[in-house]
């Protein structure tokens, strides 16, 4: 009988050894700096408009589109609707309510917002508006500070977007800085002078009034066709592979030095003690720096990482001991197989963004980020916005018009972005981090838009530089669908 076994004594003094961490997980590094973008300049796509193209042309072409680039980004479920001429011509749904164990998503999923939520608030301000019951340029005051009602629709109140944050902050008054606060500030203003609570205004006087029968502020009776968040793990995996390495270099140096000091041998024990340490360390300042929640998701994906690159490496030092006059069994191939295994799924997961459901939470922020809704009733509201059925023509049309400068490249109304350009777009995205992406945009003067909601949140390349590949792919959506000028919208207003 043949026997391919090592010898036992050969596999017992198979010794640990930090390179066979260290050089594993640089590879992946570098790989990571080649295939992710790092950098946060603005994107610019000129492409021809498309004119009357047929409804069903643009549904074949999306579908072939949408489901791959869904997976990449990260997206378990998507669900669009396409404005033409002012009318809704398709609703498209993508994907499932959850990436386990979900429902397909169907025109009536309901998404939150985010965001989106603020151009409604804008809208009820305006209704209130043509009631005559307030006045554009009426001041408010409030504990020593004063500014107007179109100063706090455009965003140049003077709030800043840090919603948690005392509601009297305030920066320069006047020029445009990007405010959750001032909507919360609006919101406070409808219920006053609509003497109604703010979700209740919204629920049965505004979302009524446009039809939006599936939409709701605040809190659900029916939670079933919520759609659930999700977020992606390539950057958590990215960020800690670089916590981890800095760590354990450190660790590995400040432990060498102490046996050093006390004139004691590193041996595959002490190793052990290091990897530990370094372990233990990975874990507390990721959550030191992230916050609990997403530290901890950051720790756990990153050692979990490391335990399949070590898979690997115990794998290939089993084969490397058989010989061909040696026999050998099943058992030996066992180590082999589950590293390899391992090493693919942790590669895909730097190629791919499986998405990860999170626990619901309540809604909070109501006037700023607080709706529930559908694309197709959110479609409803833009063709509200660009014929409007219920405000006066004279004070819809400056919902679109230029109420402050944003940059050289867009301008802000009462509630929308506005695009410059050959022709006027209007715009607006939303995120709610962690679990949800939404973008619409619509051509006014043409009566074209496309409404998006996305249940996967942004991934971050730095706690403060997230990568919204939710949203990239929402503009690549818009570009193949209508064509026409595109920045990445969501940059220019950070």
């Amino acid at each position: 009988m043949i026997n391919l076994m090592p010898d036992s004594e050969e596999v017992k003094n198979y010794k640990f050894q930090w390179a066979h961490i260290y050089v594993p997980i640089f590879i992946i590094f570098v790989l990571c700096i080649c295939v992710f973008k790092f950098d946060d300049k603005l994107l610019y796509f000129d492409v021809p408009y498309r004119i009357n193209t047929k409804s069903k042309t643009i549904k074949n072409e999306l579908n072939e589109f949408i489901p791959t680039i869904m997976h990449k980004a990260g997206v378990p479920g998507l669900s669009l609707a396409i404005l033409q001429n002012k009318k809704i011509v398709a609703v498209l749904n993508y994907g499932s309510t959850q990436s386990i164990h979900g429902n397909a998503i169907s025109n009536s999923s309901l998404f939150e917002a985010a965001s989106l939520s603020k151009p409604l608030t804008a809208y009820a301000t305006i209704r209130l508006l043509s009631e005559g019951k307030l006045n554009l340029d009426s001041i408010i005051v409030d504990s020593g500070k004063s500014y107007t009602i179109r100063q706090l629709l455009s965003h140049s109140a003077g709030f800043d977007n840090n919603l948690d944050k005392d509601i009297h902050s305030i920066n320069e008054l006047g020029q445009f800085a990007y405010s959750g606060q001032g909507y919360l500030k609006l919101g406070k203003i409808i219920s006053k002078i609509s003497g109604m609570p703010f979700d209740d205004y919204m629920n049965t006087k505004i979302l009524k009034e446009l039809g939006m029968d599936s939409s709701r502020f605040g809190s659900l009776q029916d939670n079933s066709n919520l759609v659930k968040p999700h977020i992606s793990i390539t950057m958590p995996q990215l960020i800690g592979a670089i916590l981890f390495l800095t760590l354990t270099l450190i660790a590995t140096l400040l432990f060498k030095v102490g046996l050093l000091m006390v004139k004691r041998k590193i041996n595959r024990g002490h190793q052990q003690i290091i990897f530990i340490f370094s372990c233990l360390a990975c874990v507390t300042l990721p959550t030191i720096l992230f916050g609990l929640n997403n530290g901890l998701r950051y720790s756990l994906v990153i050692l979990i990482s490391i335990a399949l690159v070590m898979l690997v490496i115990k794998g290939i030092k089993k084969l490397k001991f058989l010989h061909s006059n040696k026999s050998y069994h099943f058992k030996n191939f066992i180590w082999p197989f589950i590293g390899s295994l391992s090493f693919a799924v942790l590669v895909y997961t730097f190629w791919y963004r499986p998405p990860i459901p999170l626990k619901e939470r309540k809604s909070m922020f109501s006037a700023a980020a607080g709706l529930k809704t559908t694309a197709e009733d959110y479609a409803k509201f833009l063709m509200e916005i660009m014929d409007s059925k219920h405000v006066p023509k004279s004070l819809s049309e400056q919902i679109i018009e230029s109420q402050i400068q944003v940059n050289e490249y867009y301008d802000w109304g009462l509630g929308v972005g506005i695009q410059k350009g050959s022709e006027k777009i209007i715009w607006h995205w939303g995120v709610n981090y962690p679990g949800f992406q939404s973008l619409f945009i619509a051509w006014p003067l043409r009566g074209d838009g496309m409404v998006l909601f996305m249940n996967g949140g942004p991934m971050y390349l730095t706690p403060k530089n997230p990568r919204y590949s939710g949203l990239e792919m929402a503009r690549d959506i818009v570009i193949k669908t209508f064509g026409g000028e595109h920045y990445d919208y969501w940059q220019q207003i950070q």
